[in-house]
């Protein structure tokens, strides 16, 4: 090969370095991207879960509290008037 053949070839490999350094550095934020997405996701999910639960467990001190000041002991039913 000549001068101008090696130039060539190295100009050539110069430029498959760098557009595959560039395409992994592109494939990789990609997936970074997903799978912040993914966590994303999944926290909310849990988030979500979590929230019913407080909620759920909120409203039944809630229920117990009132039941403790009536004195009716949690029944919904009307007390007899002595």
């Amino acid at each position: 090969m000549g001068h101008f053949e090696d130039y060539l070839h190295s100009a050539a490999l110069k430029i498959q370095k760098r557009y595959r350094g560039w395409k992994g550095r592109k494939d990789f934020s990609r997936i970074c991207n997903r799978i912040v997405k993914v966590q994303a996701h999944v926290r909310g999910h849990q988030v979500r879960k979590q929230y019913k639960i407080v909620v759920w467990s909120d409203g039944l001190l809630i229920i117990l509290a009132y039941s403790e000041q009536t004195g009716d002991g949690g029944s919904s039913q009307p007390q007899p008037v002595e």
